[in-house]
């Protein structure tokens, strides 16, 4: 997550224009800050929608980064991240909840 967040000087090559990178910059950042509020929100009650909204805006993080930068590896393993992660984090938020 790191490298998603900070930039090291070396992704501005990916992206076409200026306004694309500057898009990537705030949204990247923006879902990083939204992460953290849900774990904030999430670490004093487990609720099955607060888990999903975990694992949904990784989810986002990972696919918004593969689509922006267009790398493809990234977006498979985003799409494989994002099938079992969900899957995962509600099954954990059920039996949480249950317990």
């Amino acid at each position: 997550m790191l490298f998603l967040v900070f930039g090291f000087g070396f992704y501005n090559a990916a992206f076409a224009t200026d306004a694309s990178f500057t898009l990537w910059f705030i949204a990247i950042r923006m879902l990083v800050l939204v992460y953290w509020t849900f774990w904030v929100l999430y670490v004093p009650r487990v609720t099955q929608a607060r888990a999903m909204a975990l694992a949904l805006t990784s989810i986002a993080l990972f696919l918004l980064a593969g689509i922006m930068t267009e790398d493809w590896p990234l977006l498979i393993f985003a799409f494989i991240f994002a099938v079992g992660h969900s899957a995962v984090s509600w099954q954990n938020a059920v039996a949480a909840t249950q317990a």
